[in-house]
């Protein structure tokens, strides 16, 4: 089996979709051709549309680009959230003499 690769169009007949018969683009080429039939692309997701390989892919577990960049961006704003709360809480730490002193007392005690 050859690889796949994305194409924005189905080249060489039939030029649709082998699932759902649609012919505008963008499409994945499989590299596979079948008798009395042709060659098999599966249409790929667009602005218009989910595509049939985004549906094969969902129904394998897979999680579509967009949400996984959308998750991506939640996760980096609360990072940089919680970044400034620590910085804001770490410059404003103040630390009990008592703590120093149980912490370095005994050290300077003993030296």
């Amino acid at each position: 089996m050859g690889e796949f690769r994305h194409s924005a169009t189905a080249s060489y007949g039939p030029t649709s979709c082998i699932f759902c018969g649609e012919f505008a683009g963008p499409f994945v080429d499989t590299s596979v051709d079948l008798d009395m039939y042709g060659h098999v692309w599966v249409c790929a997701s667009s602005e218009f549309r989910s595509g049939c390989v985004q549906q094969l892919g969902r129904e394998d577990g897979m999680v579509p680009r967009t949400e996984i960049e959308a998750v991506a961006r939640e996760l980096q704003h609360r990072i940089e959230e919680l970044t400034l709360e620590l910085e804001a809480a770490l410059a404003n730490r103040v630390v009990p003499l008592d703590d120093v002193i149980e912490r370095f007392g005994k050290e300077l005690v003993h030296d």
